[in-house]
């Protein structure tokens, strides 16, 4: 898996890896490689795109979790702000304001 998410790089940032270039230059062993090469170098692009499309979830989920813990304390704070206003006017009920 991590050997075809670095080829997938490699073919992103537009090298072709030596190994490509070794087997472009080599004449077929037998009737059905070049059928079969074309199927594993379409593979290898669908599998290129699922990463990169995985990839930006995966970021895009964690941005959205940073977002939801910045509410969650937020809300924390509200609360124990909340909790503070009614604490302070339980003890402003018993003191008069008039002189």
């Amino acid at each position: 898996m991590t050997v075809l998410v670095a080829f997938c790089s490699s073919r992103k940032d537009g090298s072709t890896g030596k190994e490509a270039e070794r087997t472009e230059a080599l004449e077929p062993q037998y009737a059905g490689e070049k059928e079969e090469t074309g199927r594993w170098n379409s593979f290898l692009e669908a599998f290129c795109r699922r990463t990169r499309a995985w990839t930006a979830i995966r970021q895009a989920l964690n941005q959205y979790l940073h977002v939801l813990e910045g509410r969650l304390d937020e809300t924390r704070r509200v609360e124990r702000l909340r909790r503070e206003n009614a604490e302070l006017r339980h003890l402003l009920q018993g003191v008069s304001l008039d002189p």
